[in-house]
């Protein structure tokens, strides 16, 4: 599902005396420049929609240093200029992606642990904001054209104290994470690849399974969820638990490989800390209805 900003975007147009502004990256800066009475630090001139009408977005504010900008977001086209959002504080170089026809602009919003990443595109000569806007602490595009967020949380270990009573003060999460989740654009909104849960055996018909549950083994490890998408990619969440001062600490671990017809080495995967979740945002997943990954 498509949204727009909710509370800073304005339905109309800032009055402008012009009737029409020239379709230019100077009659759009000159327009943005006048309505704020700012000045613009990053902008992008470009047909968003692909319906042959160039539109501009900018950050309008002061350069913090080589990296970061304070300021306010601007949209501009033909029919004015106005502001979309208020003031933040951003990485100075927005990274711009294609999807088929539509280009999209990623405003990254920085923070001492990480970033959260603001998409915004044109839809009907307007901006908006797609539905995996501000959901996660990164876009990136990987060799296989999906769309990755990566979701930064503290998830790497639990602590309970030998005299937990079942309230929340008494478990204590610790370790920062960040996790990569998969998302795809079908041509009018973007969609996660969400994950079904496959048991051992199912795992073991992939050529060189059993390598990676050894290596689980080995760690003395538990496995806790082993997700299939749809997207040919295997997660494996799995656990080790250490004793310590009356307290008990479990150390959670994830293991990623995407599988390509052939057999899979442990090199070949990705080792992380944390737990992996079925989806990040559930209202975007689409879930594969089996498993039937090709193994030959």
């Amino acid at each position: 599902m498509l949204h727009s900003d909710k509370k800073n975007q304005s339905n109309e147009i800032v009055d402008s005396e012009f009737e029409e502004i020239t379709m230019s990256e100077t009659g759009y800066k000159d327009e943005i420049l006048k309505m704020s009475n700012g000045k613009i630090v990053y902008e992008h001139y470009n047909d968003f929609d692909s319906d042959g009408i160039c539109e501009m977005f900018a950050i309008v504010g002061k350069e913090m240093d080589d990296k970061t900008v304070t300021g306010t977001i601007w949209f501009a086209n033909q029919q004015g200029a106005y502001k979309i959002e208020e003031s933040k504080s951003y990485w100075k170089y927005p990274e711009v992606y294609l999807f088929e026809d539509d280009i999209f602009i990623a405003f990254n919003e920085y923070y001492a642990a990480g970033t959260v990443t603001y998409l915004w595109g044109v839809q009907n000569g307007k901006p908006f904001q797609p539905s995996i806007t501000d959901k996660a602490n990164g876009f990136t595009i990987n060799n296989y054209n999906e769309v990755i967020l990566a979701y930064n949380t503290l998830n790497a270990m639990r602590t309970i104290n030998d005299d937990w009573k079942i309230l929340p003060d008494d478990e204590m999460w610790s370790g920062r994470t960040i996790n990569q989740y998969y998302y795809y654009w079908n041509g009018s909104s973007f969609r996660e690849y969400g994950a079904i849960e496959i048991t051992v055996d199912e795992l073991l018909q992939i050529d060189g399974a059993d390598e990676i549950i050894a290596y689980i083994n080995d760690c003395g490890a538990s496995i806790n969820e082993i997700y299939y998408r749809d997207n040919n990619v295997i997660q494996i969440n799995y656990q080790t638990e250490e004793r310590e001062s009356g307290a008990t600490m479990t150390n959670y671990h994830n293991i990623t490989f995407r599988y390509v017809g052939k057999r899979i080495t442990l090199e070949e995967c990705e080792l992380g800390d944390g737990i992996i979740l079925r989806a990040l945002n559930t209202s975007l997943a689409e879930y594969p209805d089996e498993f039937n990954i090709k193994t030959n």
